[in-house]
């Protein structure tokens, strides 16, 4: 059994030059699954992911990845729950983080989380049926709304309530 490395690769793992590779890979396919869906009306199913590999040509996984990566960006719904996939709006709520984001404005307005207070996201989120992954794409809408904003606070960096007008 030989314990060499593979030349492509540092004893360290990946060289810098194959990561720098897979992301430009990545963007282009990301790039490239974007203009491809837009053929496709907002709230419209999309093909499978199998399908859109043939079209496209490139590999299912990839294809699925950059889906899964496009839903955590809150442009399409995809997995999960969700039996079928599909594209949405520009202003769209993704429909996985309309009750955390309900919850968050209605305690908010209650007062039950105040001006400054850090929001316990983990617990949002595992309350929510959300991973962590997906609370960035969660909270989109009270940021615009100047609700709440990501920055580092008295707890560490996170997602701190604002003080609202006229409070």
């Amino acid at each position: 059994m030989s314990t060499s490395t593979p030349p492509h690769r540092t004893a360290a793992g990946p060289s810098r030059a194959n990561d720098d590779d897979f992301a430009r890979r990545r963007t282009v396919l990301l790039h490239l699954l974007r203009e491809h869906l837009a053929q496709y009306a907002v709230g419209a199913p999309l093909p499978w992911s199998g399908q859109l590999a043939d079209w496209l040509g490139q590999e299912t996984h990839h294809i699925s990845a950059a889906l899964v990566q496009l839903d955590q960006m809150g442009e399409v719904v995809y997995g999960g729950r969700h039996r079928v996939a599909r594209r949405l709006g520009p202003n769209e709520q993704h429909p996985d983080d309309v009750a955390l984001d309900q919850a968050v404005r209605a305690a908010i307005a209650s007062g039950a989380y105040r001006p400054g207070d850090p929001l316990p996201t983990a617990i949002l989120a595992s309350r929510h049926g959300l991973d962590l992954t997906k609370v960035p794409r969660a909270f989109r809408r009270l940021i615009k709304d100047k609700l709440v904003a990501h920055r580092d606070g008295p707890a560490g960096p996170g997602y701190y309530v604002l003080p609202q007008p006229g409070s």
